[in-house]
């Protein structure tokens, strides 16, 4: 049988392993991100605000999360860190639209 160099990296590095790299773990800080994120969208809701207003708050909310995240993933990466913000906030943003086009096209509002 030969040996591949996937494999034996992943041999040499088995040892190393740690509980954080356990799939719980992996799966348990996955989930904590995800309602991270969800919790940023629905701050306003839970601070009592109602219709447009807590809309805007959420939705700025939300871009300066967006933005926060892709700039700091920019410095960290060495790459342009305005750039990957701007982008990811467009991304982010058209997404948004994207899902409430939708929504109207098949009845769905604001309640």
């Amino acid at each position: 049988m030969t040996s591949h160099p996937l494999t034996d990296s992943v041999a040499r590095q088995a040892p190393t392993l740690t509980w954080r790299s356990a799939p719980a773990w992996v799966a348990l800080s996955s989930f904590c991100v995800f309602a991270s994120g969800a919790l940023v969208r629905v701050l306003p809701y839970l601070f009592g605000l109602q219709g447009t207003t807590a809309l805007v708050v959420a939705s700025v909310l939300v871009g300066i999360a967006l933005l926060a995240t892709s700039a700091t993933v920019g410095l960290l990466s060495g790459g342009p860190a305005l750039r990957r913000a701007l982008r990811q906030l467009l991304i982010g943003y058209g997404a948004a639209a994207v899902t409430y086009g939708l929504g109207l096209l098949f009845g769905a509002g604001l309640a």
